[in-house]
């Protein structure tokens, strides 16, 4: 039988609550008298696993956003790339409009000095080089490189994850965090 989400949430609720299941049917079926196939103990359980998961990961997506848009915060999420010459070359407008280029290297230098500096100081090590770095890691842009040797080989190409990861709220991949409730 398929059940409605509110009914399943309630459940969820009740169970999160350690009401016992007894307690639980009768709640239900106070509350939702028009569903009489109760669900069993297994598929209680299951929906407080899937629930409560999706629930932490809600939680942690929205916590490295946080972190992907503090380090894009650094005049790193409006970056042009303009052909000059055999390379590559990076035009950043700051609030003012003010333009700065960039070689590659030099927007790689910034992207590293972020990360690894002010924003690890703001969320933590852990935080930011076990956690967002290993989800960013698990980027097919990024996956066979790693992310220090794709930050240096293609700085561009790694802020447009960062970007995109954003945008969407999906991070692929598994961190110490994720670890815990997956």
């Amino acid at each position: 039988m398929s059940y409605p989400t509110d009914y399943i949430q309630r459940a969820v609720q009740l169970k999160n609550l350690k009401t016992s299941n007894k307690v639980i049917s009768k709640m239900l079926k106070k509350e939702f008298p028009q569903i009489t196939d109760e669900p069993d103990d297994k598929t209680l359980l299951r929906w407080q696993h899937r629930w409560n998961n999706e629930k932490h990961q809600a939680g942690h997506h929205k916590e490295l956003n946080k972190i992907a848009k503090f380090i894009l915060g650094y005049r790193l999420a409006d970056i042009v790339p303009v052909a000059s010459g055999a390379e590559t070359r990076y035009l950043i407008t700051d609030d003012a409009g003010s333009v700065e280029e960039m070689n590659k290297d030099q927007l790689a230098g910034r992207l590293e000095a972020v990360v690894y500096e002010k924003t690890v100081d703001k969320y933590g090590k852990d935080k930011v080089l076990e956690c967002y770095l290993t989800h960013l890691e698990a980027e097919k842009e990024i996956v066979e490189l790693k992310f220090d040797l794709a930050m240096r080989n293609n700085p561009y190409s790694v802020i447009q994850v960062m970007k995109k990861r954003v945008k969407d709220n999906q991070y692929k991949g598994t961190c110490p965090d994720c670890k815990e409730w997956q």
